[in-house]
């Protein structure tokens, strides 16, 4: 056996997380009859190291250092990113950045594994909702592209866009939207819907912005918000660019194209795009399912073109420009036939 590894199997169970360390202390203490227990006092010092390995970590995110930051979070024996600090406040590390506003360490503790979706044990309140409160709108993105929940309240009731809306903080509001965020929220008036609130507080911009986007119910919606690689990811992943009753993203792209209001090559632009018929300039929007189809089709062009036969007289850019083009529409997604007969069958020729 190596050093290594007869190192390891001597380490106790507790050795690797605080809070395991002080359940065993109580269990231990409850049981030990030795006044002067060395397993106590081992424990004792663990955790004390521990604590000021956590309040260290948390101090150092609060005043955003973030190089302190990073040696700490590489240091041994600092094992727990998402412990809370001892003191009133009660923070973890990323709560800590999250309501000072400091997006490199923000980055630094969500590349550790930092829980983003950590709660203070005594009123509820998480990350985003301390962000979202103090306006860090680029601590806001952070958090929701690693999976925020976007609707988690606090023990109040209050959520990450009631508290955005209540703040008058317009770039949180936007971004809060395009992740999905709720509108409306069981409280009395005027807390009781997102426009209600803006108007009642008197930030007239967030309410003229809730108006007018009261209809868009996709990510895919928030077109000004979006760069053309997001955009093209969701359409990819199949996100509907038709979606919703009063106005789609198709119709909203043509509208902010038209109006010189999105640039060329926006997000705005990516959706049009997109809207197009197949082709091979419009292919890398589809998803992979239509990728398949499109190389079958493909195929059975070109065999069909090697064929010869006396009734097959479409020649093979036809094919490409008019069938695959009509099959990739019909949303035909059954596979294609091994022989010529079950090609000619599917494309309905027969």
């Amino acid at each position: 056996m190596d050093r290594e590894s007869s190192v390891s199997r001597q380490r106790p169970a507790w050795a690797n997380d605080p809070a395991e360390a002080r359940k065993y202390l109580i269990q231990h203490v409850r049981n030990c009859q030795i006044k002067e227990c060395s397993t106590c006092s081992k424990l004792r010092d663990y955790i004390k190291r521990m604590n000021d390995k956590t309040r260290e970590l948390v101090d150092a995110a609060w005043h955003g250092r973030a190089a302190d930051v990073a040696t700490l979070l590489n240091a041994r024996p600092y094992r727990n990113v998402n412990a809370p600090t001892k003191d009133g406040l009660r923070l973890t590390a990323l709560a800590a950045a999250s309501m000072r506003g400091h997006a490199a360490v923000v980055t630094l503790l969500l590349t550790a594994d930092a829980d983003v979706d950590w709660a203070r044990a005594s009123d509820g309140v998480t990350p985003l909702i301390f962000a979202c409160t103090g306006g860090h709108t680029e601590i806001v993105a952070k958090l929701l592209a690693a999976n925020a929940s976007v609707d988690r309240a606090d023990d109040e009731g209050w959520t990450p866009m009631n508290l955005a809306v209540d703040q008058g903080h317009l770039d949180c509001v936007e971004l809060l939207s395009s992740y999905g965020a709720s509108r409306t929220w069981p409280h009395a008036h005027p807390n009781d819907t997102a426009e209600h609130l803006a108007e009642h507080q008197g930030h007239g911009d967030i309410f003229a912005w809730l108006s007018r986007s009261r209809s868009w119910s996709t990510a895919l919606h928030h077109l000004e918000l979006l760069t053309p690689e997001s955009a093209r990811t969701l359409l990819r992943a199949g996100a509907d660019a038709y979606a919703g009753e009063d106005l789609t993203p198709a119709e909203r792209a043509r509208m902010l194209c038209a109006s010189g209001e999105a640039i060329a090559g926006s997000a705005a632009h990516v959706v049009l795009e997109w809207c197009e018929p197949w082709s091979r300039k419009t292919h890398k929007f589809y998803p992979q399912a239509v990728h398949e189809r499109v190389k079958e089709l493909m195929l059975v062009g070109q065999w069909l073109k090697r064929r010869h036969q006396p009734y097959i007289t479409i020649p093979f850019e036809v094919w490409e420009a008019e069938v695959v083009k009509s099959a990739v529409a019909s949303e035909r997604w059954g596979p294609v036939g091994d022989d010529e007969d079950d090609a000619i069958a599917h494309l309905g020729w027969r």
